[in-house]
């Protein structure tokens, strides 16, 4: 996923961005990716889930999908 901050922007927290900007995103799931090296802030990976988002910055996020769902059915007696 990547997001351009707009102009205009106030300086916010990147993880308080995040969970804004994300449908379905936690703020415990977008520090976790954070702290995992899965977010770039203008091509570096964010080091700190605190880093102030700026106008201007584009920010990449490597989003993990859930694994899937097996269902198995099970016999009728």
């Amino acid at each position: 996923v990547e997001i351009l901050v707009p102009p205009g922007q106030t300086p916010v927290r990147l993880d308080v961005y995040l969970t804004d900007k994300m449908a379905g995103a936690t703020r415990s799931k977008v520090q976790r990716g954070i702290r995992e090296g899965r977010v770039t802030v203008g091509g570096v990976v964010a080091q700190r889930v605190a880093t102030p988002v700026q106008p201007g910055d584009r920010i990449v996020c490597r989003v993990l999908r859930p694994p899937p769902m097996e269902i198995h059915p099970e016999p009728i007696p």
